[in-house]
């Protein structure tokens, strides 16, 4: 078990990409984050957002979507093939 520790407090979701290679995690405090899954290194921060995430879904074609606290909608490209 690896610890993901680029994130200010508690990850709200983590969703892995279909390979299992990379994990897209979203905080708290707004910042959605692209990991390596295999060494748990931090890739790139997609997003930072001024409000808390309530969830996030990787989808097919390799986009994130996040959804906000404050109920906002993010579609992110997410710049690897994952």
């Amino acid at each position: 078990m690896r610890s993901l520790d680029a994130h200010l407090g508690a990850a709200a979701a983590i969703a892995f990409s279909a390979d299992g290679r990379h994990l897209v995690s979203v905080s708290g405090n707004g910042a959605v984050r692209l990991w390596n899954a295999e060494t748990a290194q931090l890739e790139t921060t997609l997003l930072q957002h001024d409000g808390g995430a309530a969830s996030l879904t990787l989808l097919a074609d390799g986009r994130v979507a996040v959804a906000w606290a404050d109920g906002r909608l993010a579609i992110l490209a997410v710049p690897c093939e994952v």
